[in-house]
């Protein structure tokens, strides 16, 4: 049998076999039995030819699905980019409207101290006119009671 990938020469092999002490027989059956599994095993030429064309079959099926991966990928990413794109401008629309409602609150926050501020002036100045009412009638009931003390004294003396 001749193969492109392997050549074997039936004859020269029952030769060895004889001279190693195998009988005719047992050569040419062994030799016959070699052959044929060598012709199930060794890969012909066509047969590697149409591996080869089956594999560079695959290897275009895979960069055809490698490329659409790619695009879609792409894709993707681009989508995700005008979605952040998107999410970041909503963000910063909800930050200035906190912002806003942060001055608005300081503002409010600061009427209120002003308006606390002026009850609190208001109590303070009725506290002491009534403070300064309250000493003026110490004073006065001091006076009388002193001068009435006094006026009994004098009297108390005569």
């Amino acid at each position: 049998m001749v193969s492109a990938a392997l050549t074997f020469d039936r004859l020269a092999y029952v030769d060895r076999l004889k001279e190693a002490g195998f009988d005719e027989k047992q050569a040419r059956a062994q030799a016959a039995a070699l052959e044929m599994a060598l012709q199930d095993t060794v890969a012909k030429k066509a047969d590697v030819e149409e591996a080869k064309g089956e594999l560079r079959q695959e290897i275009g099926e895979v960069r055809r699905e490698l490329s659409e991966a790619k695009a879609e990928l792409r894709q993707e990413i681009s989508e995700v980019r005008h979605e952040l794109t998107q999410a970041k401008a909503e963000l910063r629309r909800e930050i200035e409207d906190v912002r806003r409602e942060i001055g608005e609150a300081k503002a409010e926050l600061r009427r209120d101290l002003r308006d606390v501020e002026i009850r609190l002036d208001a109590k303070i100045d009725t506290m002491g006119a009534t403070l300064k009412v309250e000493i003026l009638r110490w004073l006065i009931v001091t006076q009388v009671a002193l001068a009435s003390f006094i006026f009994a004294a004098i009297k108390f003396m005569k």
